[in-house]
């Protein structure tokens, strides 16, 4: 809880500041009240691969730990997997594709005994607020540029940015067991959110045992969505 509420601190300077250093693009044209929903996908495998969820619905995977926001991911190899920002963007209005937001790979948490964490922050092209913060652990960035989020109607539009590899956290105050992407996510001032349920639970899904109730998942279908955000643009 304390890295939620510190990153939801980090947020508000980045929404005075992002407008300022980060120009719009002439093409851009805002749809004020329009819903924009993001749908991410699973950050690991190459896209239109299956990546394999090691852990269901966790705040850790252990014997102790406790239903949570979070998923776990195996990434293909040993540590130095590439690991991705994945998502679909629609949007309730539109003469076409287009801009609605931008993606700002951060580096949240690092060194020590800690665990290794990284983000990427969604914030709205219209004006500038930051709307949703997914969090990837275990991980490293290796591609820290900004990256532009489109949206379309009906079908959506799919987004695949390679943000960085997987690295090895097995110290004292992490638990990291083999190359993998612990993802979660921290909506943000006036976003709503929801997680989908067809994902397992801790109880049926979790590492080392992996029982049946882990599965492989395809990483752009947006069926296999982890979470979704939504907001009206604007507001």
């Amino acid at each position: 809880m304390l890295r939620i509420r510190w990153l939801g601190l980090a947020a508000i300077a980045l929404g005075f500041l992002l407008g300022l250093v980060l120009p719009l693009p002439e093409a851009t044209t805002a749809n004020v009240g329009d819903t924009i929903t993001v749908y991410m996908e699973p950050p690991t495998r190459s896209s239109g691969s299956s990546a394999f969820n090691t852990c269901g619905w966790h705040d850790e995977c252990t014997e102790s730990g406790n239903p949570g926001p979070a998923l776990d991911w195996d990434a293909p190899a040993d540590f130095g997997s590439p690991w991705y920002f994945r998502s679909w963007g629609y949007t309730s209005r539109s003469p076409g594709n287009r801009l609605y937001g931008r993606g700002i790979p951060l580096v949240t948490q690092t060194g020590g005994t800690t665990c290794e964490i990284r983000t990427v922050w969604i914030a709205e092209l219209t004006s500038g607020p930051l709307r949703a913060i997914p969090v990837y652990t275990h991980t490293t960035i290796t591609n820290s540029t900004v990256f532009y989020l489109y949206a379309r109607v009906y079908y959506g539009l799919y987004v695949s940015r390679q943000i960085g590899t997987t690295v090895n956290d097995n110290r004292a105050n992490c638990t990291n067991t083999g190359s993998h992407v612990h993802e979660y996510d921290v909506p943000y001032g006036s976003t709503s959110y929801s997680r989908n349920g067809n994902y397992p639970t801790l109880d049926t899904c979790s590492y080392p045992e992996v029982p049946d109730g882990c599965h492989s998942y395809t990483n752009n279908d947006v069926n296999n969505y982890t979470r979704w955000f939504q907001w009206k643009e604007g507001q």
